[in-house]
């Protein structure tokens, strides 16, 4: 792991080139008149004013990054060798300074969409430099987990996010996404696990369903993001809601109806004080029982709602005034392909028919006539990965555009396939920046000597490198890139700069290898056979230790941390069970090397604490947890970065999704960024963090967004770089 310090940044080249002038001294000229004589000296012409502009740049965010924020925090540093700075600014927002602009700071607003923000400085004498420096920086609301939506009845499409516990809309004319209700944005009680939401005609309110597995609830969101709660377990009377998986609105009888698959039932909601009523279940209404109702529409104008059914294979029909039902299309009711996993459903009114999504391996749209049941494929299997149906919960159709939007979870995105060709397009990519997508990001570690960072992709078993100042991706070494063994599963890595490789350890082969950063080629350097002594069992992380030719591996199925000799590939135990007092490491989250003090400092996810291991024998010393430090209780600590000096590290929480600065001596724990600390895209599963890049402070990866972050630890301000 690298240090926590000012000598990882890599600056920027400032656009402004340093310029001086030099002026001579003034010449004395002797003159003789007549006899006598006498000399006249002519004064120097006086030097002209400072003509020289002053230089500026930006520190944060980097070149280029992503946001879902309407603003962001500016920083950056400024100097003038004559008459110092007199102001910065960045899109004419005047920054503020407390050492004359040689570090400045600035928040300034943003728009959806592309953003491009610009240093101007001024000096003393007046002279202005434009456009000393400048980033790019794109604003959108991000998707992690759609789930259900709804066309909203300006025309936008409206997805609540059970990942990221939000609610965001999408402009079908501009493409922009906006977020509308989360645990930043509005006030009131806060989402947990949104999966579905319809919007009320006439108030504009949106109706949204928690699934919650605390206690299943529907909130009501007002045009600020405002929360409210309409009905939930501890509020409200009547059948309790199980495990609900969509909600729509029966305008003519004036009520809420949430489709709760865990009591195959249709519940009724009331919207003035939010009690609930089976409308269709096991004990109301006759007919086919549910099985394992998946999505639901209603045909209000008919007084019947059309449900679709896993279990079943089927598409159900059910009478809203008695809650009988009726497959109106299986197996044996309609002719056509059978369902095999019918699951988001559309009412396309106007062409009498129904729209399902088959999210089984036949991956299908499948137009369901509303009279005879018949079954017509609109769109067969996708062409590649992204226009998959796989992780479908819902459909929204739209109409005046002929197509339906499928929330896609599996992709962090959308789709849309067109109704009438059967042609499916990504609508929205969670990509940020060029390059190859990550498909499962494992873990994070800084080449400083290329100026880049390096991630482990456990699903492309590859190694991939990361551009700071564009976020691009390549292939460092993978199946498309370098000779000898194949990665089968790599977890951690660590850069060994000098020998110009990325050591890699893979839980896979069991074992550590040598990736060569030129060729991206593998070399084998301890494994069962290769070297001796204790063999891995499931090495998840390492540290280096220059110093002392070896490397430390975290190896979880071992409960153990091992040393590896570099040269001979030959292992030993550091601490286990048997070797070493104190608790015994259980799943391991990190590792770093605190070479100040003699010790490792490991993050132990089973144990939720920070645990300090002497190299010399073993122990092991908790050195924050619950009962040991103030400040928040650890939940899932992961990554770890020591700050040069090693009297504080900062760590990666997975369970309170934060990134906390523990002090070393005290073990007192503080938040240094989370959903209300720093601007940015918040964190949802952050784990490993190395030292910064091109001005920020650190990077860290998010596993659950698949997104690599720029971090500034000042203020916990955070942009997205690669995703």
């Amino acid at each position: 792991m690298a240090r926590w310090s000012d000598e990882n940044r890599f600056g920027r080249t400032n656009p402004v080139a340093r310029q001086a002038l030099r002026w001579l001294p003034g010449l004395a000229l002797a003159v003789g008149l007549g006899c006598g004589n006498s000399t006249v000296e002519e004064e120097p012409p006086p030097p002209p004013g400072d003509q020289v502009a002053p230089r500026a740049s930006i520190d944060f965010p980097p070149p280029a990054s992503f946001t879902d924020r309407p603003q962001i925090r500016v920083s950056g540093t400024a100097s003038d060798d004559a008459s110092g700075v007199a102001g910065v600014k960045v899109n004419g927002v005047a920054a503020t300074s407390g050492d004359g602009f040689a570090h400045w700071t600035v928040e300034v607003p943003l728009e959806l969409g592309a953003n491009t923000l610009t240093v101007e400085a001024t000096d003393g004498s007046g002279n202005v430099a434009a456009g000393a420096d400048s980033a790019s920086i794109e604003v959108a609301g991000m998707l992690e987990n759609p789930r259900g939506g709804t066309l909203g009845v300006d025309g936008q499409v409206l997805f609540a996010d059970a990942g990221l516990q939000s609610v965001v809309s999408f402009d079908p004319a501009t493409g922009q996404r906006a977020e509308l209700s989360s645990v930043m944005r509005g006030s009131g009680p806060e989402l947990v696990t949104p999966v579905d939401l319809v919007q009320a005609a006439g108030s504009g309110e949106l109706v949204v369903l928690d699934a919650n597995a605390d206690g299943p609830a529907v909130f009501v969101i007002d045009a600020g993001g405002g929360r409210r709660l309409l009905s939930s377990p501890s509020s409200d009377v009547g059948t309790p809601l199980l495990a609900p998986s969509a909600i729509a609105l029966d305008t003519s009888a004036g009520q809420v109806l949430v489709l709760d698959t865990g009591a195959a039932a249709i519940v009724t909601i009331n919207p003035a004080n939010g009690d609930r009523d089976v409308l269709s279940g096991p004990a109301v209404g006759a007919g086919t029982p549910f099985g394992a109702p998946r999505g639901f529409v209603v045909d209000a104008a008919d007084e019947r709602i059309y449900v679709t059914d896993s279990t079943l294979q089927a598409v159900v029909v059910v009478d809203t005034a008695s809650g009988d039902r009726a497959v109106l299309s299986d197996a044996t009711h309609g002719a056509g392909p059978a369902f095999g996993f019918p699951a988001g459903i559309a009412l396309d009114a106007g062409a009498g028919r129904l729209l399902v999504a088959d999210i089984s391996a036949l991956d299908q749209l499948v137009a369901v006539d509303l009279t005879s049941g018949d079954r017509t494929v609109i769109s067969g299997v996708g062409a590649d990965s992204s226009t998959t149906l796989e992780g479908t919960e819902d459909l929204i159709l739209d109409a005046a555009r002929h197509r339906v939007v499928v929330p896609s979870g599996a992709r962090a995105g959308a789709l849309a396939i067109d109704t009438t060709s059967g042609a499916r397009s990504e609508l929205i990519s969670p990509q940020v920046a060029a390059g190859p997508e990550f498909q499962q990001l494992r873990s994070l570690a800084l080449d400083a000597v290329h100026g880049r960072a390096l991630v482990v992709d456990g699903g492309a078993g590859a190694v991939l490198s990361v551009d700071p100042a564009t976020g691009a991706r390549e292939v460092l070494s993978g199946a498309s890139r370098g000779g000898g063994v194949a990665l089968v599963d790599p977890r951690g890595a660590a850069v060994d700069a000098s020998k110009d490789r990325a050591l890699v350890v893979d839980s896979g082969l069991e074992a550590l290898i040598a990736v060569a950063l030129a060729s991206g080629d593998r070399t084998v350097l301890s494994s069962p056979s290769l070297g001796v002594g204790p063999s891995f069992a499931n090495p998840v992380r390492l540290a280096l230790d220059p110093a002392g030719g070896r490397v430390f591996v975290l190896d979880s199925g071992l409960n153990a941390i091992l040393a590896v000799d570099l040269l001979n590939g030959d292992r030993v135990v550091v601490s286990d069970a048997d070797r070493g007092t104190g608790p015994v490491i259980g799943a391991g989250g990190d590792l770093a090397l605190d070479d100040q003090h003699d010790r490792l400092l490991v993050t132990d996810t089973t144990l939720d604490a920070l645990l300090a291991v002497d190299l010399v024998t073993g122990n092991r010393t908790t050195l924050s947890a619950d009962g040991v430090g103030t400040g928040p209780t650890l939940a899932g600590p992961r990554g770890l970065l020591v700050d040069s000096a090693g009297t504080r590290v900062l760590l990666t929480d997975g369970g309170i999704d934060a990134v906390v600065s523990v002090d070393l001596d005290s073990g007192d724990r503080t938040i240094v960024a989370d959903a209300r600390m720093g601007l940015g895209p918040r964190f949802h599963a952050p784990a490993d963090i190395v030292g910064g890049l091109n001005g920020a402070d650190a990077w860290l990866v998010d596993l659950s967004l698949g997104a690599v972050y720029a971090f500034s630890t000042g203020d916990g301000d955070r942009v997205i770089v690669s995703r």
